[in-house]
C-alpha cells in the first residue's frame, strides 16, 4: 500500500465570515427542502437537486472560489451540530444554576418542609461535586469566538428551532425547569 493510493480528501479553505453570511441566506430559502425527514426516493432526489442549485447560487456569489457540494453539507452540518451543542450547554447551565439557587436558599431559613427527601439533596450535591470536577479539569484555549456571525447564527437558530427546543419527557430532571412537562390538564405540574 504507498500512500499516494489512498484517497483522502483535500482540505479547502476555511468559510469567511462572509460567505457563511451567504449560505447561511442561501440554505435559508431551501430549508424546508433540505431538512424534510423523509428518505423515500422523491425526497431523495430533490435534496440532491436542492444541494447542486445552493451550490450554483454559492458560487455565484463568491468570490473566495468555488465549492463544491461535499464542503457545503459538511460546513452545514458541523454548523447544526455546534448550534445544538451550544443549545444544550446553555440549558445544562441554566439547569445548575437553578439547582444551586434551590440549594443555597434552602440553608437560609427557607421552610425546610418542601415535600423532598433528605436524599433528594444528597443526590443534588453529589451532581454539583461532579459538575465541578469536570469544570476544573477543562483546559483553557484562548477566547470563545462564535462559529457564525451573530446574524447568521440567529437564522439558522431560526431555522432549527424545533430541532434545538428538547423534547417534551416528564421523568426528566430538568423538564420542570424548562417549562418542558404539562400535567394532563394543560397546566404545568412538578
Amino acid at each position: 500500500m504507498s500512500s499516494s493510493s489512498s484517497k483522502a480528501p483535500k482540505r479547502s479553505k476555511n468559510f469567511t465570515g462572509h460567505e457563511k453570511s451567504e449560505l447561511t441566506q442561501i440554505i435559508q430559502r431551501y430549508a424546508h427542502i433540505i431538512e424534510n425527514k423523509k428518505t423515500d426516493a422523491v425526497s431523495v432526489k430533490q435534496k440532491l437537486n436542492c444541494w447542486e442549485e445552493i451550490k450554483t447560487e454559492f458560487n455565484a456569489v463568491t468570490t473566495e472560489g468555488p465549492r463544491d457540494v461535499q464542503s457545503l453539507k459538511t460546513f452545514y452540518q458541523n454548523t447544526k451540530r455546534s448550534l445544538k451543542k451550544e443549545r444544550a450547554e446553555k440549558n445544562k447551565e441554566t439547569y445548575i444554576s437553578i439547582l444551586e439557587n434551590k440549594l443555597d436558599n434552602r440553608g437560609e431559613g427557607t421552610p425546610q418542609d418542601t415535600g423532598e427527601p433528605e436524599m433528594e439533596i444528597t443526590e443534588a450535591l453529589q451532581v454539583l461535586e461532579t459538575i465541578e470536577k469536570k469544570k476544573t479539569k477543562k483546559t483553557g484555549g484562548g477566547s470563545y469566538s462564535p462559529i457564525l456571525p451573530t446574524g447568521a447564527d440567529a437564522i439558522l437558530g431560526e431555522l432549527l428551532a424545533d430541532q434545538l427546543q428538547p423534547l417534551e419527557n416528564s421523568f426528566d430532571d430538568g423538564a420542570q425547569y424548562f417549562g418542558l412537562y404539562t400535567g394532563t390538564n394543560g397546566h404545568a405540574s412538578f
